[in-house]
């Protein structure tokens, strides 16, 4: 809100999302910053490389269109220092696990399985992408950085908003980033398109331990996760060296729910990730966070082959011991699963009561740990799952959307 400032009786505007671009980026007031709507000097900026007499006629014949729209994108410039904007610590209990965990992720794909090619951009004949239809919520605005993220099908638009008055985007985005599909995916076969599966139902943002990632859900069942801070890093590269035109941004997370996969919650305090899927399933992912050496825990894999997260399946009677401890009991492995020493996969049944699950959310306890899972599906049940409590049967609350309050206060389904 702008106001009158006492005798001096000059406007004094908010802060704005400029402000701390200069701040951020320790330049003069002055300066503008790239992102805003006027293109500012290059500020230190490395050349690009020579170009050939003959690129250079093809680049003067194929910029005769539009010589102006892009301005803003083509601005270079360099941060002062050895400022490194994809750095940063994990922080908290297992920081230095969580990398780990993330390097060996990067180590058990294909290079062209596991890098996220970004070099696709929108068509050059001008026409807008195509969206997916009957999907959930996709897209989403970073809380941490001025980035807006937008689902077409199978890929994630990444923009910068370009004014910190009328955040207007730019009609191309500042990259296209295409998650790639897992093995397991390419197994599953999509709920609202056979054809191609590999399609975005939901996308969210939120804060897992110290760092914001955005986080995706797919209709062939995967499950992807980007730290926000690595596409910082990648819209920055291209703002300051704008000849850059194919980088790639690895996920640190990439699991598979074996059905389309609908309801995404993040846990700050706990770093867990719970997904609702078409399975009538809600599974909970809990990284190693202990800190202490991985407690090796004997396993019916073969050793080189043992999946990355120990698996464990609750329905609505029992825990099943067809998982990847079945020697041990319900109390043992909550045990187990308490001290956070290995990467465990919590499967939570709603078996023939429940349905499929398009949301749900976490409960925390006093201290802000991470306690339940509470989930919707689509019959109208609410479940609760007790993540640390698995010898505790799931709670159900049937019917709760057509529920209706009579004169007497009495709810339909307690009166039959």
């Amino acid at each position: 809100m702008a106001n009158v400032a006492g005798a001096a009786g000059k406007l004094q505007v908010s802060r704005c999302l400029c402000e701390t671009g200069h701040q951020r980026y320790h330049l003069p007031p002055t300066t503008t910053i790239p992102f805003d709507h006027h293109p500012a000097p290059v500020i230190n900026a490395i050349p690009p490389p020579a170009v050939l007499p003959d690129e250079e006629e093809e680049e003067e014949e194929e910029g005769d269109g539009s010589a102006d729209s892009d301005n803003d994108d083509a601005v270079g410039l360099q941060l002062p220092g050895n400022m490194d904007l994809g750095a940063g610590t994990e922080g908290g209990p297992g920081g230095a696990l969580l990398d780990d965990f993330e390097d060996s992720d990067d180590d058990q794909a294909s290079e062209t399985d596991t890098a996220s090619t970004i070099s696709e951009q929108v068509p050059e004949d001008g026409t807008p992408p195509s969206i997916a239809p009957s999907r959930l919520n996709l897209t989403a605005l970073s809380q941490v950085h001025n980035l807006y993220f937008a689902a077409y099908r199978n890929q994630i638009h990444v923009s910068r908003p370009r004014s910190c008055v009328a955040h207007s985007l730019p009609s191309v985005p500042d990259f296209v980033l295409t998650p790639p599909m897992s093995d397991a995916g390419r197994r599953v076969n999509g709920a609202l398109d056979r054809e191609f599966a590999h399609q975005v139902n939901h996308l969210i943002t939120g804060m897992f331990g110290e760092q914001e990632i955005l986080l995706l859900a797919y209709d062939d069942g995967d499950v992807i996760g980007y730290y926000t801070r690595y596409l910082q890093a990648e819209v920055t590269r291209r703002e300051a060296y704008s000849y850059i035109s194919d980088h790639t941004v690895r996920p640190f997370f990439h699991e598979n729910v074996q059905r389309s996969a609908w309801g995404l919650a993040i846990h700050q305090v706990s770093r867990a990730i719970a997904v609702g899927s078409n399975a009538h399933e809600a599974t909970v992912f809990l990284p190693a966070l202990s800190g202490r050496d991985y407690e090796d825990l004997p396993s019916p894999w073969p050793r080189g082959i043992e999946p990355l997260y120990k698996t464990v399946i609750r329905d609505t009677q029992e825990v099943k011991k067809e998982g990847d401890v079945p020697y041990l009991t319900a109390r043992q492995i909550s045990l187990a699963m308490g001290r956070r020493s290995n990467n465990w996969r919590v499967v939570f049944e709603t078996g023939e009561a429940g349905h499929n699950i398009p949301n749900l959310a976490f409960s925390s306890d006093t201290a802000g740990r991470v306690d339940k899972v509470v989930a919707v599906d689509v019959r109208g049940n609410l479940w609760l799952f007790d993540i640390w409590q698995l010898w505790e049967s799931p709670q159900r609350i049937p019917g709760i959307h057509r529920s209706r309050i009579a004169p007497n206060g009495i709810l339909p389904h307690q009166t039959r």
